[in-house]
């Protein structure tokens, strides 16, 4: 582990390993949650966010790139664990995948916003299918 001080505290860096494994753990748990959101959604709502999420292209052909991060749902599930919670409970797999849709409709909201054309590398929802 890499040791910075500032002044007396001591501040430490994760390992990225470590980092990068809550990251794939996090993905893991949540994506059938977050699939079974997503079925749950009317079909051309539930194409766009596929899309956006880098689940599929435009035309619905699956894709095995793009996927997010998922910072926000491993810190989720972190916390969850740190406060007592299951190692992988099923409230805190919800709670991480409700964080993960606001996050992403933030982003859906922000693409709109800065008129931007691309995300994950691949067409913005908006500029597929148009801001409505």
């Amino acid at each position: 582990m890499h040791v910075i001080e500032i002044a007396n505290p001591v501040i430490r860096r994760a390992d990225p390993t470590i980092v990068e494994a809550a990251l794939t753990d996090a993905r893991a748990l949540i994506e059938p949650t977050q699939r079974a959101a997503l079925d749950a959604l009317p079909a051309d709502v539930r194409h766009v966010a596929g899309l956006h999420l880098g689940w599929w292209d435009a035309a619905g052909q699956e894709r095995q790139t793009g996927r997010g991060k998922a910072i926000r749902p491993a810190l989720t599930i972190a916390c969850a664990r740190a406060a007592g919670g299951d190692e992988a409970g099923e409230a805190a797999i919800r709670s991480a995948v409700a964080v993960e849709l606001v996050h992403d409709f933030s982003l859906l909201h922000d693409d709109i916003m800065d008129s931007d054309l691309v995300r994950r590398h691949q067409p913005t929802a908006w500029s597929a299918f148009g801001v409505s």
